[in-house]
C-alpha cells in the first residue's frame, strides 16, 4: 500500500510561511514532508497555508483513495485470464 501526498502552496507577496495539513479529522499540524497513508480505504487531507504577513489561505480539502494490493499470485491469476478473454 503506503500512498504518498505532497502539498505545496505558493503566494506571489510576502512568500509562503507554513502549510498546515490534517488528515481524516485529526489536528492540523505543520506540513514537512510528504503524507503516507498505509491503511486501504478513503481518506481525506485538509490544507490551508500562511503567509509571511500572517494571511491565511481558504481551507482545501481532497480525497485520497488507497486500494489494497491483491496477493501475487492472485493478481497473475487475474491478469492470465483477462488475457484469453475474446476480445470483439
Amino acid at each position: 500500500v503506503g500512498t504518498s501526498v505532497s502539498l505545496v502552496a505558493t503566494d506571489g507577496g510576502t512568500g509562503v510561511k507554513t502549510i498546515y495539513y490534517s488528515t481524516d479529522g485529526a489536528n492540523f499540524q505543520a506540513y514537512s514532508e510528504p503524507v503516507t497513508f498505509d491503511s486501504p480505504g478513503i481518506h481525506v487531507v485538509y490544507a490551508l497555508a500562511e503567509d509571511n504577513a500572517a494571511n491565511r489561505s481558504g481551507l482545501s480539502s481532497c480525497k485520497i483513495v488507497v486500494m489494497q494490493r491483491l496477493p501475487r499470485k492472485l493478481g497473475h491469476r487475474l491478469a492470465r485470464a483477462a488475457a484469453s478473454r475474446k476480445r470483439p
